[in-house]
């Protein structure tokens, strides 16, 4: 990419506030039957188009399901020669992206296990006080009940170290093919200069100057009530005006960054800015559509419109999978977990054998009864877990038999009957999957 030529650099005459209002019917035609020319095959993001990423797009990177993010880091590897990224965007990324990382990491935990492990003791202790005649005629129900109470300390230590575990698999799966790692394989563009960014932040002061004197009580309601007075009077950046009002002029800056790259260069195809930020209403309006003003500046200063699309959009239509970022807890543990179980379907040393799944049964179920049989047998379980539950992998095999340990218990009260091993395990399987 060539270095920005003096005649473009930003200054009067090449900016948003100075051609702002000085097109006329004709450019507006023209704008708008040149925007719609295109619009289809930039929302495929076909080969033609220079894609600009916003800094919302690459935080938002690390919100996806983890198999939208595996195909999006797919795509932005393959495509990375045309992958554009502002000098802003890439500083304002660096500045997020560990916040961002860290804390949505920090969504995957699990029911406490003392929690779940205190329930279950007080059942089993609520029951012993309550049958305590019944259980008089039940010896050897009673013997095995009093064994596994006995073995509760063991049962806490095996829970929380599965669920400790799972956790710590989980946030070291979503390390892996981390976006940051693809940043500097993206186009960079040059910074602003210090007399550059002088002049757009005199210039976003001044638009935003009938915006603060449009008084409605609130910052809030001024802007809002200023956008909806007066919708082609709206910029880059007005929206943080109320967000970030100490310093609201990243999207302005990113704007004429991208104005600067388009005039600069001759391009076939008009540049693609990729956003999630619709909500503000300062990149598109209310329906997620182009303000008809900003493809008129963008021409007067450029010779060229722009598209701004929604990100979240154009992503899950083109990959062909959902990418809405996950934002609850429950749906980001199921999310993850149920990508790493996929990933331990693949590892051989996650198969189950007949030696692995006996050891399985002794440490899921010290006090019980142990099951002594040939090879065959063990591997006709093998195969009848496998048809029945979809179950591959000890790890799951372990966390289904512990997650469903107190449903195992309610059944064998309910009985009057302890398990041995190997029912134990298939009991709970029939109770988790019915």
């Amino acid at each position: 990419m060539k270095m920005v030529e003096e005649e473009y650099k930003i200054k009067e005459g090449f900016s948003y506030r100075s051609q702002l209002g000085k097109g006329d019917d004709a450019l507006r035609i023209a704008c708008i039957e040149r925007y719609k020319a295109y619009l289809e095959a930039a929302r495929r993001l076909q080969d033609d188009f220079p894609i600009f990423l916003d800094t919302n797009v690459l935080l938002g990177y690390y919100l996806m399901p983890v198999m939208a993010r595996r195909a999006l880091y797919r795509f932005l590897q393959t495509a990375h020669e045309r992958i554009f990224i502002t000098d802003q965007v890439k500083r304002e990324f660096l500045r997020h992206h560990r916040t961002v990382k860290k804390n949505y990491q920090q969504q995957l935990t699990l029911e406490t296990t003392a929690t779940r492990h205190r329930a279950l003791m007080t059942m089993l202790s609520d029951y012993q006080y309550e049958n305590e005649d019944v259980l008089a005629a039940y010896p050897d129900f009673e013997q095995g009940l009093e064994s596994i109470i006995a073995d509760d300390a063991a049962l806490l230590e095996r829970m929380q170290i599965l669920d400790a575990l799972r956790i710590k698999t989980g946030q070291e799966f979503l390390d892996k093919e981390d976006i940051i790692d693809l940043l500097d394989t993206f186009q960079q563009l040059p910074s602003l200069t210090n007399r550059e960014f002088k002049f757009l932040k005199r210039e976003f002061d001044q638009l935003k100057a009938p915006v603060l004197a449009f008084d409605k009580g609130t910052m809030e309601h001024a802007v809002d009530a200023y956008l909806y007075k007066h919708p082609n009077q709206v910029f880059p950046g007005i929206g943080d005006i109320k967000n970030k009002p100490k310093h609201p002029y990243g999207d302005y800056c990113i704007f004429h960054e991208m104005m600067r790259w388009q005039a600069a260069l001759v391009t076939t195809h008009p540049l693609v800015f990729l956003t999630n930020d619709v909500t503000k209403r300062d990149w598109v309006n209310r329906e997620h559509q182009a303000y008809v003003h900003y493809l008129e500046v963008m021409q007067l200063n450029t010779q060229e419109v722009f598209y701004i699309l929604h990100s979240e959009t154009i992503f899950t239509n083109v990959l062909g999978i959902d990418c809405a970022h996950l934002v609850l807890k429950d749906e980001i543990w199921e999310d993850v977990e149920s990508a790493v179980l996929e990933a331990k379907q693949k590892e051989e040393t996650e198969r189950i054998t007949p030696t692995t799944i006996q050891q399985l049964l002794v440490e899921l179920y010290p006090t019980r009864t142990p099951v002594d049989e040939p090879l065959d047998f063990w591997e006709a379980v093998i195969e009848d877990i496998q048809d029945d539950f979809g179950i591959t992998t000890l790890y799951a095999l372990k966390i289904d038999a512990l997650e469903g340990y107190s449903l195992l218990i309610k059944e064998e009260l309910r009985r009057f009957e302890i398990y041995d091993q190997l029912d134990a395990l298939e009991k709970t399987l029939v109770l988790l999957y019915d």
